[in-house]
């Protein structure tokens, strides 16, 4: 069994000429000695956010500390920070919106994939055939907390195959 290629690393190597864990850094950030930069610099989590590793803001999210200091105190709890451009790493404060809710960060993904499907804000899609339509046309339930919606035709289809 061979050693870790990394300098002063003793252990076994495992995959690529490294050891699990110098494999690991790799896999995550490009780099088998950390990817994490210099101190009081953020890198990419396992999501994609960028994490501050050290300094004063250790182990938060990037765009929550921009967010933050644009509104000019702490978050409010139950505050969800959304990326207009869904770049999770792009967080320059014109990027970033402060949602009131969970819900309300849900609605703006909602009309944003309508918009992106070349549909108005206001149409949503439906829960069995995936085609959008306007609110008129569909039947509204909650499940789970969430607003799903449905063709009238596909959900009475659905409801005479279910008997």
């Amino acid at each position: 069994m061979s050693i870790c290629s990394v300098a002063a690393c003793p252990k076994p190597s495992d995959r690529r000429g490294w050891c699990t864990a110098h494999y690991m850094r790799w896999h995550r950030h490009g780099d088998p000695l950390g990817g994490r930069g210099p101190t009081g610099v953020p890198h990419k989590d396992q999501a994609g956010y960028m994490v501050f590793t050290s300094g004063p803001y250790a182990g938060r999210r990037e765009h929550t500390v921009v967010a933050e200091k644009a509104f000019g105190k702490p978050l409010p709890a139950g505050v969800v920070v959304h990326h207009v451009d869904e770049d999770k790493a792009n967080n320059y404060p014109s990027n970033l919106v402060i949602c009131q809710s969970h819900a309300y960060h849900f609605l703006l993904h909602t009309r944003a994939d309508a918009i992106a499907a070349g549909h108005p804000a206001t149409w949503r899609k439906c829960g069995y055939c995936s085609e959008y339509d306007a609110l008129e046309n569909m039947r509204h339930y909650q499940y789970k907390n969430v607003n799903m919606y449905q063709h009238k035709k596909c959900s009475d289809d659905y409801n005479t195959a279910r008997r």
